[in-house]
């Protein structure tokens, strides 16, 4: 099931088998989600479902493009009340005022060069995620390239994985 805020990640917990995140930060996951949603279960007196992390992904080495590319694709979560008070609650003031700081950015997107990626998913996967959903986000002129570049960093990492 989707969970956005901290009372829909404990009742998946309780009664889903999972939770979907959708462009979560994720100090906010792992400081509300995956508490919220481990609670759930164990009041529910049963093991944790997984957590499933919606994340937008761009391999591309310029930051500015990368966050502009980001907002492109996702800017519309901004105007989301929903999402605003998500964003409040998980340290960003600027979300009420519809916008996506780049410090927003970089706490829901994985940007950067390969090996940055690379080591976010692995982050993603130590802290608690189960499975990260990743969105694609093609960044800069040459977008085709930076689209390339980060759909073989997933192909990379689902092999290592063995997925």
């Amino acid at each position: 099931a989707s969970a956005l805020g901290a009372k829909a990640f404990e009742l998946c917990g309780a009664l889903a088998d999972g939770a979907i995140s959708w462009v979560c930060p994720r100090v906010y996951l792992r400081d509300v989600g995956l508490p919220a949603l481990r609670q759930g279960a164990s009041g529910a007196g049963r093991d944790m479902p997984p957590l499933i992390a919606h994340t937008p992904v761009c391999v591309h080495d310029n930051a500015d493009e990368a966050h502009e590319a980001v907002r492109r694709q996702f800017g519309n979560f901004a105007r989301s009340p929903f999402y605003q008070n998500m964003f409040r609650a998980a340290g960003f003031a600027e979300a009420a005022e519809e916008v996506w700081s780049d410090a927003m950015t970089d706490a829901v997107a994985l940007w950067g060069n390969e090996a940055q990626v690379a080591q976010g998913l692995e982050d993603l996967l130590d802290m608690g995620v189960t499975e990260v959903l990743a969105s694609p986000v093609a960044a800069g002129d040459q977008r085709e390239e930076s689209l390339d570049r980060t759909l073989n960093l997933l192909a990379e990492a689902n092999r290592k994985l063995g997925a």
